[in-house]
């Protein structure tokens, strides 16, 4: 009797832990559209969800209520989803604090739900075949092979209607293989034989263990799991409290505070009425040369950008589009990556521009990507151009994608030309985004490994191609002889460093240092042609340095011009977990303190190396002290 009763008990646990396998993968699948963690299941995965199953199953048995398991699961996979819509639709986790952010005031659902209901509308067949099935299986928890039928339902929804690659060397496989084990379950004879029974009942668990074996020393063991921390994230004042600040405030005293005496150097009015042209390429980290270990050689810095000043370390602040743009005009920091007017993190208003078009500059904002997503044209409007074109706006004329920015030359050029005062342009692409396009992949192809980077790197190289083209033909009708040049990226990139992807999500180095390039006929043949250090700060400090105009703005940059001292950085994610940055960090005298609120974790780095031995003390003292100057933790 008892075996029988083991036997049931095992087949409704490895029943509930197969159905939760494929939803923690959909759900990862689903982040992963927003530029997620590593987006395979993990180690840690597999043992929350074996935990959650036995729980689960156990309950099942005492009560004896053989779906109760099975309704938890229907339950959590709510959660799942719903953790999974916020990440994409605000990048904050599921917490007791983003639930009732979602849930309540003029921050509530309202804002969410259209973003919900079209996930639903566009996967509507999916959303059926994953909900029908777990009715079913809660239905009918007895009928084996109804159950197996169900399980591969979910199991290919999670595989195939995600666009997951399924290979022998992801973990999913491995469920995938023992799904196929519980459909053959009931057709291998189990004889008298009890003990035979009980290893036939355990036989999907077989395929698991054989194949997370073979997976040793990959990513499934080292990558951290964020399912056991979904209801813990919020920064509390007694989290803050318990940490004596009181000595790092005298430490940096004075340091990383607006200073106007900053902002002019000798150098100051050399480049007077000149055009200003900005180009921030799409999430492009420190893979262009002379950067170290970089692998890109942009024909835009040799043709347009000869003998053009760099920064050998520059840093945005945040590595999210829309924040980089906010911080790069207003000088400050911020984190509203959606523009809410009402937003905790708003920041303050956006100066800089309105100086240079009080000093007779018409201004110009020109994105290949698409404005309108996340009201990005609202900061666009609150900063003050005078002309934004956004994706809708290029024509094609045949081209695509980045391409379309030939199409802009004789309208950028006409207006120009009609106006008879300098200019500033901003110019922002969209390829090299994630997922990474490439639309003549049989030019720009030279990195061919298969992986995401080596797409990210094509896509790098095209779009230098595009730029050099637009600059040269630009300058056949724009006269451009007397134009600051400046090349950047809004924010870098990542690809699995600590778990992390894409950007966004983290404030480790890959994420946050940019190139940075200057160039001006005037500038060239200087014996000092390099920045040790700069941020995206102090890009509009250093422009009015050179223009001659009076900077007015009490922002945290300063020109790089000026004698400078060493500055410690803060660097924040735009992810939330809670009421605070999932991720934030210090760069202070090549000394990296970082806070891995998603994982729980502290970093220390020292000259890029990992620290072993660390001052705990010492570093929640220093990052909680920047957390709060710069007001990046809400209520």
């Amino acid at each position: 009797m008892w075996s029988a009763n083991f036997s049931n008990f095992v087949t409704i646990w490895m029943q509930t832990f197969l159905v939760c396998l494929p939803l923690v993968q959909i759900s990862k699948n689903i982040r992963s559209k927003r530029g997620a963690l590593f987006f395979d299941l993990c180690i840690g995965d597999v043992i929350f969800v074996a935990l959650f199953s036995l729980v689960g199953s156990i309950f099942s048995s005492i009560f004896a209520i053989q779906f109760l398991s099975l309704a938890l699961v229907q339950v959590w996979c709510i959660f799942l989803f719903i953790d999974a819509l916020l990440f994409v639709q605000y990048r904050i986790e599921l917490t007791p604090q983003s639930i009732q952010w979602f849930f309540s005031g003029s921050k509530g659902i309202q804002k969410g739900s259209s973003f919900a209901l079209n996930l639903v509308k566009q996967n509507l067949w999916m959303t059926v075949l994953l909900w029908g099935p777990l009715l079913l299986l809660i239905a009918a928890p007895n009928s084996h092979l109804l159950s197996a039928a169900i399980l591969t339902s979910i199991v290919l929804i999670g595989g195939f209607t995600l666009k997951y690659k399924l290979s022998l060397k992801t973990p999913y496989s491995a469920v995938v293989l023992a799904i196929l084990c519980m459909f053959f379950q009931p057709f291998i004879p189990f004889g008298s034989d009890q003990t035979t029974e009980i290893v036939v009942s355990l036989l999907p668990i077989l395929p698991l263990v054989i194949h997370f074996y073979l997976l040793r020393g990959t990513a499934f063991y080292s990558a951290p799991s964020t399912l056991a921390s979904m209801f813990f994230g919020s920064l509390k004042d007694s989290d803050l409290a318990d940490v004596d600040t009181s000595q790092i405030a005298r430490e940096f005293e004075g340091k990383g505070k607006s200073n106007k005496s900053k902002n002019k150097s000798d150098l100051f009015g050399l480049c007077k009425n000149a055009n200003v042209i900005l180009i921030t390429v799409e999430s492009l980290g420190a893979y262009v040369k002379p950067y170290k270990n970089a692998s890109v050689d942009m024909k835009t810095l040799q043709n347009h950008f000869r003998d053009a000043m760099f920064s050998e370390h520059h840093y945005c602040l945040c590595p999210n589009t829309t924040v980089a743009t906010n911080q790069i005009y207003t000088g400050h920091y911020s984190n509203n990556p959606y523009n809410k007017s009402d937003s905790v993190f708003y920041g303050k208003e956006p100066l800089y521009l309105q100086e240079l078009n009080s000093n007779n500059y018409f201004s110009m904002f020109l994105d290949l990507a698409d404005i309108k997503l996340y009201d990005y044209w609202k900061l666009l409007k609150r900063i003050g151009f005078d002309k934004i074109w956004g994706t809708n706006d290029l024509p094609s004329k045949g081209l695509k994608a980045d391409y379309r920015l030939l199409n802009m030359v004789d309208e950028v050029a006409g207006i120009v030309n009609s106006k008879e005062r300098p200019f500033f342009l901003h110019i922002i692409n969209d390829q090299t985004h994630m997922p990474y396009e490439v639309v003549n992949s049989e030019k720009f192809n030279r990195h061919k490994d298969g992986s995401e980077k080596s797409k990210y790197l094509n896509a790098v190289e095209e779009f230098d191609f595009i730029l050099d083209e637009f600059l040269t033909k630009l300058k056949t009708k724009v006269d451009l002889s007397n134009t600051i040049f400046v090349l950047t990226g809004d924010h870098g990139e990542s690809f699995g460093e600590f778990g992390y992807y894409f950007h966004s999500n983290s404030s480790i180095i890959p994420q946050l240092q940019v190139p940075f390039f200057l160039q001006h006929p005037k500038l060239a043949n200087r014996p000092k042609n390099k920045f040790e250090s700069s941020c995206h700060f102090d890009i509009f400090p250093t422009l009015m340095d050179l223009l001659g105009i009076e900077n007015k703005v009490e922002g945290l940059g300063e020109s790089l011009f000026c004698s400078t001292e060493i500055r410690p950085y803060f660097f924040h994610s735009a992810t939330l977990k809670g009421n605070a940055p999932a991720n934030y960090s210090v760069l202070y005298n090549n000394q990296h303190y970082w806070n891995d609120r998603l994982f729980g974790k502290l970093y220390q780095f020292d000259n890029g190396e990992l620290v072993k031995k660390t001052n705990e003390v010492y570093q929640k003292s220093i990052l909680v002290h920047f957390l709060k100057k710069y007001g990046l933790v809400g209520n």
